[in-house]
């Protein structure tokens, strides 16, 4: 009898001294599967406080790795507010939006086209699918999400006013792509070949817009190197759930196979597409020693593509033109395309104020959002451009 009742003290025993060691290994600065200890906070993963806590306690993402990997034996399907989709990528389920608030956001942008159009000046905006693919969802039975049926209203709102909309779900549907081929496992984001794909349909849009020409050998995929990093990248949905619940994604660095030539607007930094536009220090070495203070860290797809936001100007354009482009995150993974391919491209987080426009002067405005995400934060206020 007293055997038995030793045992819960020996495994817990085991369990205890199997974390210690995890978590040794970590900090000497050695991972499982040479995998970097990361652990990315955004809007979607709840309270900051919360989150900042849990990423600082000891051995924390071992813990998460190890309820991810129970969560995956045991055939869980959702684990800390993530979805598993039935082909194993992993999302987040969207409510319906209010009407009064998605119908208010959505009408400032049309405001917002219209304070544009009195000054000559287009807006165009991209509409960034959701993991759960519109014609494929692949969510699982008894889950139902709003994601698709939101971003259709969305959508249809700004048709309806008069804004040039890029439903990018469409058209990848219309070109006969796997919407997951260019979406990440384990993130919130679209992988770097979406990117490439998006920044494509854009420029068509622009040059069609402007009257102008992009240099057809900056929009051929064919004129690029893609170099594929295996197993390298572990996105938001990840952090949040470990990863062994959905893997780890490959990232592509897709870099020009030609010269480029630009230098921020002050003149400060000159230099190619790849070292100014992206930065490729995190790419060098897989098993990277994040330290302490470094846990809440942004994931490879921030790292390689965060020096694409700014104020650049392409010496080698083939055209005069200035673009504005308005966007979040999503945004990373197109603007480096655009930069070289019009004179001058300046990005802003947004809201875009009036003054803005005035002292910038753009030929054309591009919007890029996690339009979901924004809608949901009552994000979009251009009444100051209109007023």
């Amino acid at each position: 009898m007293k055997r038995i009742q030793l045992l819960p003290v020996i495994y817990f025993c085991i369990f205890v001294i199997g974390i210690g060691f995890l978590s040794f290994m970590n900090l000497a600065g050695h991972y499982i599967n040479d995998e970097p200890d990361i652990n990315e906070w955004i809007p979607e993963s709840g309270s900051r406080f919360e989150s900042d806590i849990s990423n600082n306690f000891f051995a924390q993402f071992d813990f998460v790795n190890l309820n991810g990997l129970m969560a995956r034996a045991t055939g869980e399907r959702e684990l800390n507010g993530v979805l598993k989709l039935d082909n194993g990528y992993l999302t987040d389920t969207s409510p319906y939006f209010d009407d009064d608030v998605l119908n208010r956001n959505m009408n400032m942008v049309v405001a917002f086209k219209d304070y544009l159009a009195q000054r000559g000046i287009p807006l165009i905006f991209a509409v960034t699918p959701n993991t759960s693919a519109k014609y494929d969802p692949q969510i699982p039975a008894y889950y139902y999400d709003y994601g698709n049926e939101n971003l259709d209203r969305i959508a249809s709102v700004l048709r309806r006013g008069g804004v040039q909309v890029i439903d990018l779900r469409d058209e990848l549907y219309t070109d006969g792509i796997d919407a997951y081929d260019m979406m990440y496992r384990t993130d919130h984001h679209w992988n770097t070949r979406m990117g490439f794909y998006a920044y494509t349909k854009i420029c068509d849009a622009l040059e069609t817009q402007l009257g102008c020409e992009v240099d057809p050998v900056v929009k051929d995929i064919e004129n690029y190197n893609i170099e594929t990093y295996r197993k390298w990248h572990l996105g938001s949905r990840g952090q949040r759930t470990g990863k062994y619940f959905g893997g780890i994604d490959d990232f592509d660095l897709i870099t020009p196979a030609f010269d480029t030539h630009l230098s921020t607007v002050d003149g400060e930094k000159e230099g190619q597409f790849r070292g100014l536009l992206v930065n490729t220090d995190s790419l060098q070495k897989k098993n990277l020693t994040i330290m302490r203070d470094d846990v809440a860290a942004r994931s490879t797809y921030d790292r390689v593509l965060e020096q694409s936001l700014g104020d650049f100007v392409n010496y080698n354009s083939h055209n005069d033109k200035k673009i504005l482009v308005a966007a979040d995150s999503f945004g990373k993974a197109v603007l480096p395309f655009l930069e070289i391919s019009f004179a001058r491209v300046r990005w802003e987080h947004g809201p875009v104020y009036g003054w803005l426009i005035d002292e910038f002067e753009p030929d054309a405005v591009v919007m890029i959002y996690d339009i979901s995400q924004e809608v949901r934060d009552h994000y979009f206020d251009y009444s100051y451009c209109v007023n």
